[in-house]
């Protein structure tokens, strides 16, 4: 079963005159890329424009589409009308579905549309969301082993206030003292604004530590990680 996640305050900053809430649907790596860096960017080699809609539910129905199979989520983009009137191009694509209308910013604007952003927020994800991550992880209290198995769910230390338990996906049916394990890890609690709030830290060679509550029981590199229904 598909659960989707859609944010409440979706279509409420339109009721600011002032303002325009523009909503762009895209697939993982360039949701991963605005999320983390908090603009847009043109791929190499790829389309020299983004294009946008003026309403979230087109928008949805648009990446509901059989044919949008990559499409992973809905980003909300707020700006200044007045700004968007000079950067837009707003020839009408695709009438009949995006009724509201459309935007398209050119390459050559881009930049200055980045720049004048106020707000970009994840709207929409069409599944259940969790971070999945490849970590080496190594258990170093006092000479401990752990047993392993698909239920083994320790706690993760990321940053202050970011402890999240995680599953671990081995074969394992022990952990040796000191050993090191490369593993996968399910975090089935780090969605929305859990991994919102870890992305400014999370990259690939961070150190984050094992606990039991506030003992630390082991250490572990991250390797690399997805964000994926």
């Amino acid at each position: 079963m598909t659960v989707a996640f859609i944010d409440d305050n979706v279509n409420k900053t339109n009721q600011n005159t002032n303002i325009v809430c523009l909503y762009r649907a895209v697939g993982d790596v360039e949701f991963y890329s605005i999320m983390r860096n908090k603009k847009f960017s043109i791929k190499p080699n790829g389309a020299h424009a983004k294009y946008f809609s003026m309403n979230f539910e087109e928008t949805k129905t648009f990446a509901e589409k059989v044919i949008n199979i990559d499409v992973a989520a809905i980003v909300e983009v707020i700006i200044m009308r007045d700004v968007l009137s000079k950067l837009g191009d707003f020839t009408h694509v695709d009438p009949f579905l995006f009724k509201s209308g459309t935007v398209v910013i050119q390459s050559e604007n881009l930049v200055d549309f980045n720049n004048a952003i106020i707000k970009i927020t994840h709207v929409y994800w069409g599944g259940e969301l969790m971070l999945k991550a490849k970590a080496e992880i190594q258990f170093t209290l006092h000479g401990r082993n752990y047993r392993g198995g698909k239920h083994f769910r320790p706690v993760f230390k990321f940053g202050d206030g970011l402890l999240f338990s995680g599953s671990i996906i081995s074969e394992n049916d022990e952990y040796i003292y000191n050993k090191p394990y490369t593993v996968d890890i399910e975090f089935f609690t780090i969605e929305n604004e859990a991994y919102n709030a870890l992305l400014p830290i999370l990259q690939p060679g961070m150190g984050i530590t094992i606990q039991e509550g506030s003992k630390i029981t082991g250490i572990a590199t991250l390797l690399n990680y997805t964000y994926v229904a």
